[in-house]
C-alpha cells in the first residue's frame, strides 16, 4: 500500500541489506524476464515508522521476522529519480530511501515468498560477488553509495563493486562502527569506516 502526496515528491522507502551470520547477503528477483537482483524494499505507508517499514517489508517479501536479525547500522536519505517509463512516475519523482544493514542470527535462514509477489526467487552471495550490473541501471549509484558506506570500498581498488576477490573476507560489526577486515594473507589493511547510528 502506497501513500501518495497531492503533488508529486519523494516516496519514503525502506531498503534491507541482509546479511546472514556467515557474510551472504541475500538478493531477490521479481517474475519479470529482466536480469536484475534487488534488495527487500517497500514505500512507508501512513502513519507508520521507517523502522516499522522495514519490519513489514522483510516479512512480506522474504518471511523473516524481527526477531531473525538485528539492525546493525542505518543511511537515511539516500535518492533515486524513477526512469521516464515507470509506473509510478505520475505519482513520486522517485524514491527517498533509508538503507539498514541488518546481520541475521544464523546462516541461510528460512525465507517465504508466499505472502508477496515481490519476489519469484532469492539467492545469498557473498559481499566481493556483488556487482553494480546486477542491479537496475537506475537504482546503481544508490546501493554503490549505501554498500561503501556500510562495508567500504571494494578491496580490489576499482571504482565500482568489482568481482570475486582472492580471499574471503569476515566482517565485524558493533552499534557505533562497521568494519572491512582482509583474513591473514589478504592485501589492505583494517579500516575503520564512519559510525552509523544503531538501529
Amino acid at each position: 500500500m502506497d501513500t501518495p502526496s497531492p503533488a508529486r515528491t519523494w516516496r519514503i522507502n525502506a531498503a534491507a541489506i541482509i546479511m546472514d551470520a556467515d557474510g551472504y547477503i541475500l538478493l531477490g528477483k521479481d517474475h519479470g524476464r529482466n536480469p536484475y537482483w534487488h534488495f527487500p524494499q517497500g514505500g512507508v505507508i501512513k502513519n507508520e515508522s521507517i523502522e516499522r517499514a522495514l519490519a513489514r517489508e522483510v516479512w512480506e517479501e522474504v518471511g523473516l521476522r524481527p526477531s531473525d536479525y538485528t539492525i546493525v547500522a542505518r543511511l537515511p536519505g539516500l535518492r533515486y529519480k524513477y526512469p521516464a517509463n515507470h509506473r509510478k512516475i505520475t505519482r513520486w519523482v522517485g524514491q527517498e530511501q533509508t538503507y539498514f544493514l541488518v546481520r541475521c542470527k544464523t546462516s541461510r535462514p528460512k525465507t517465504d515468498l508466499h505472502r508477496s509477489p515481490e519476489f519469484a526467487k532469492i539467492k545469498w552471495v557473498l559481499l566481493q560477488d556483488i556487482k553494480l550490473e546486477m542491479f537496475p541501471k537506475f537504482k546503481r549509484k544508490v546501493i554503490k553509495d549505501a554498500l561503501t558506506q556500510f562495508f567500504g570500498p571494494p578491496p580490489c581498488r576499482q571504482p565500482l563493486l568489482c568481482g570475486k576477490a582472492s580471499r574471503p573476507a569476515r566482517f565485524l560489526f558493533n552499534t557505533n562502527f562497521s568494519y572491512y577486515e582482509p583474513l591473514p594473507g589478504a592485501s589492505g589493511q583494517k579500516t575503520a569506516f564512519k559510525g552509523l547510528p544503531h538501529g
